[in-house]
């Protein structure tokens, strides 16, 4: 780390990999300025609590914005988004049970609380089109280049070979 920071990067990129080391890392970081997260969606956000999320936030108190990034839709349900959001906006969506209760249809069953479906959906889109910026392909396909498809045959061993003539007849078999 020192030997990288002695240069002063003006930019620096980390896998979500070593996202438990953040803190020990950059532990003398005084103040960052917008700090990215690329493909959120990898980083592991679905447990709010493991070790990368909790470092994401940390290193957002230090950073002056947070931006998380993913071309991959996230189609999970609405207890999923809480640990972008928080990253992202801190406190802006309160902790997480405040969120469940009123996003995810938190309800106390026999085995503690389970935020596992919807409510107040068309409050959280208007909250979330405040802080997102969605786009779709229909969107911005005017503004991609054509679609080029190429096909590149690669040559297989014969073992290969047979492991695929195998596995195709054991589907068309079980198919029949």
């Amino acid at each position: 780390v020192e030997r990288v920071l002695k240069y002063k990067p003006r930019a620096l990129f980390c896998t979500y990999a070593v996202g438990s080391t953040w803190r020990v890392l950059f532990a003398h970081l005084k103040r960052i300025g917008t700090l990215v997260f690329d493909e959120i969606h990898l980083a592991g956000v679905q447990n709010r609590n493991n070790i990368t999320v909790e470092s994401m936030r940390w290193l957002n108190t230090v950073s002056e914005r947070a931006v998380a990034v993913t071309g991959t839709p996230l189609f999970n349900r609405t207890q999923g988004l809480w640990p972008i959001l928080d990253i992202v906006a801190p406190a802006a969506f309160g902790d997480y049970w405040s969120y469940a209760r009123r996003y995810c249809a938190a309800r106390p069953t026999a085995h503690g609380w389970q935020a596992n479906g919807e409510s107040n959906q068309s409050e959280l889109r208007k909250r979330l089109s405040e802080i997102m910026l969605r786009r779709r392909w229909t969107d911005i396909r005017e503004d991609l280049p054509p679609i080029q498809r190429s096909l590149e045959l690669v040559p297989l061993s014969n073992e290969v070979k047979d492991k695929v003539e195998n596995e195709a007849a054991r589907i068309r078999y079980e198919t029949r």
